[in-house]
């Protein structure tokens, strides 16, 4: 799932990055002297209009992407939609996975709960605050957030069920940082955003 929310945070980068360098090309013209009070106000209304533009072709591509995968019922990586098995030696079939109620058949956002569980599978050890699972990568992200890593004790948690496996030096978020979002700001609320924080105009 870091991954995706990387891949994500890539993407909104590369989108921002283009429309800067066409916003860059653009010329403002005028058949005589602008009043400031009124240049400032177009100003405002030509960097609202390119956050506008930006902010809806980000989401077209996370649509698209979406909309793809769901309507083609792609097979996902991991086999979070459907599990595949062999009854015999002469097919393979495939059975649907399903959250709680809801089945990957029906909705492509069935999701619960990111569980770790002991080395049987059997008992649940731990449970992942603001982390999902479901049909879908992507869909696990936008349902997902990042609450537990603003709090160590929550980190220290999942890497002692990892220590035997691999080593990672985690530092937790600083929630003083933050500016409109919230330590529990779903990732799909990042993504609406562009995962901006804040914009600054007078750097635009």
């Amino acid at each position: 799932m870091f991954q995706a929310l990387n891949v994500s945070c890539q993407l909104s980068s590369q989108t921002i990055s283009n429309h800067l360098i066409q916003f860059y090309s653009s010329e403002y013209v005028s058949a005589s002297v602008t009043p400031v009070q009124v240049l400032q106000s177009q100003t405002q209304a030509f960097v609202s209009q390119f956050i506008s533009s930006i902010t809806h072709d980000f989401l077209l591509s996370i649509s698209t992407i979406r909309k793809t995968t769901q309507s083609n019922s792609l097979l996902a990586g991991q086999f979070t939609n459907y599990y595949l098995y062999t009854p015999s030696n002469n097919y393979i079939e495939s059975y649907s996975q399903s959250y709680g109620n809801c089945n990957c058949v029906f909705s492509a956002t069935c999701s619960q709960e990111s569980r770790i569980y002991d080395s049987k599978g059997s008992k649940v050890l731990f449970i992942v605050p603001g982390m999902y699972i479901a049909c879908y990568t992507i869909e696990a992200l936008l349902q997902s957030n990042l609450q537990c890593f603003f709090n160590e004790t929550c980190i220290n948690q999942i890497q002692s069920y990892f220590t035997r496996y691999l080593s990672m030096n985690l530092t937790a978020l600083d929630i003083s940082l933050l500016v409109q979002f919230r330590m529990n700001s779903t990732i799909e609320e990042l993504v609406d955003e562009l995962m901006v924080e804040e914009w600054n105009s007078s750097t635009i």
